[in-house]
């Protein structure tokens, strides 16, 4: 009841309004204006009474003898397509119109059935979208069918179409598709694909995580001389705890890759032999393994060259290679078992480990954290540079981790490592003093 008594209301309004100024017509700013006064608080109606006027519905109506529902549904068509209003407004919004200046004009106005034309010609356009999907569905599905016989008995086809589905090319990005193309070229020996599937079991993508058959399938390829496969079982022998850390398989398999010209297994290899692990200690291998990673381009090799030439040029810099929470907690005169020292370290072991990610994070951060430490190091005010550092990102991420928010604790830290990379960048050239440096060291 109140909404047909508000219906009449808007009317009784509008009706006002037209036999008030039925010589303002022809101009749409003055109409609008108009529209402004009698309906200040509704802008809808301002907006839609504005706009049947600049299609010209009331001289559409001085034009006819009797306003009817062909008329009504042209314009509210109109309004549909132009403008997208809904269907149901633009409906009461033609008939306001109609209604109202047919009665001004001493006009018959019979709209009957103008909705039932509006509906009919919707039902219609829904049908023929339907129609228009299931067509393209059904192509879709017979060029997919096409597709799939041809890759059936292509390693390489299988392996493309595999990673069409994993990067949604040309087809909707579905994992476990991708997992069934790479095992079907996999089972035919083919490498990339047996170290695409190792990849899919390492992480969980479109299959259960299973470390024992990312191994398996790492290795297969690994076998056949793939590189990129060596790295990632010796990455996988380094860093992941659940399949089971060997330091020395990891070093072996670096060595495979690293061997082959892997730039990646040359930089890990070099960051064995820096900091002992698997093998023994040997600042000469390190400098020689990053040095074969830089001269391909690698940034993180280079970063590490400069940082342990650096070392090996001022030895008494005994902190020069530590990562950078360590050499700010140095600074600051913190002992290495320090209570906060203890805390990142249990947040990198106990938790970043353990994110699909963390393994591309943690090498990515051991190719470029010594070099930015290394560039602090030879700053006058070093010491004022690790406290700030320790002011504005460290002590907070602390708090973070005490607070057990982990993420927000690995997305502040990223955000501080970014930052001094910019600020802290190392050049990328050696100087002539450096490499003669290195290479007396490492030939001696």
């Amino acid at each position: 009841m109140a909404q047909s008594e508000s219906r009449q209301a808007t009317e009784q309004k509008f009706l006002d309004m037209l036999r008030g100024n039925l010589g303002t017509l022809e101009s749409g700013q003055r109409f609008t204006g108009l529209l402004k006064d009698c309906f200040p608080q509704d802008k809808a109606t301002v907006n839609l009474l504005s706009f049947l006027h600049s299609m010209g519905i009331h001289t559409a109506i001085d034009q006819s003898m009797t306003v009817t529902r062909d008329l009504a549904y042209r314009f509210a068509k109109r309004l549909t397509d132009e403008y997208m209003i809904p269907r149901e407004h633009a409906d009461k919004m033609v008939a306001l119109f109609c209604t109202c200046y047919a009665e001004i004009q001493g006009k018959p106005c019979d709209l009957a059935g103008a909705e039932e034309q509006l509906d009919a010609e919707k039902q219609y356009r829904e049908a023929a979208e339907r129609q228009r999907q299931e067509t393209e569905r059904q192509n879709q599905d017979a060029a997919e069918q096409q597709r799939e016989a041809a890759y059936l008995n292509s390693p390489d086809g299988a392996y493309k179409h595999g990673e069409n589905y994993f990067y949604g090319q040309g087809v909707g990005k579905d994992y476990g598709k991708a997992a069934k193309w790479f095992r079907k070229a996999a089972d035919q020996d083919h490498a990339d694909a047996q170290n695409k599937l190792g990849d899919m079991y390492r992480f969980g993508f479109g299959v259960g995580k299973d470390y024992g058959e990312a191994a398996k399938w790492y290795r297969k390829a690994a076998d056949q001389g793939l590189g990129v496969a060596q790295l990632n079982l010796g990455d996988m022998y380094h860093f992941d705890d659940d399949f089971g850390i060997d330091f020395s398989e990891a070093v072996r398999w670096y060595r495979k890759a690293a061997d082959q010209g892997q730039a990646d297994a040359q930089n890990m290899l070099g960051h064995m032999y820096l900091h002992g692990v698997g093998v023994g200690k040997d600042y000469a291998e390190a400098a020689k393994w990053y040095r074969k990673a830089a001269d391909q381009g690698h940034a993180g090799a280079q970063n590490n060259l400069l940082s342990l030439v650096y070392n090996l040029h001022e030895p008494e810099k005994k902190n020069s290679d530590c990562y950078i929470t360590t050499a700010v907690c140095q600074s600051l005169d913190k002992p290495d078992d320090c209570r906060e020292l203890t805390l990142f370290r249990a947040f990198r072991d106990g938790w970043l480990k353990l994110q699909p990610y963390g393994d591309s994070v943690m090498r990515d951060y051991y190719e470029c954290a010594p070099g930015i430490v290394a560039a602090i190091q030879q700053m006058p005010d070093r010491d004022k540079v690790y406290a700030d550092i320790w002011k504005k990102h460290l002590k907070p991420c602390l708090a973070l981790i005490e607070r057990g928010d982990n993420m927000a604790c690995f997305d502040a830290y990223q955000s501080m490592v970014l930052e001094m990379q910019s600020e802290y960048a190392r050049p990328e050239q050696l100087a002539a003093r450096e490499i003669a440096t290195v290479t007396a060291f490492s030939s001696g």
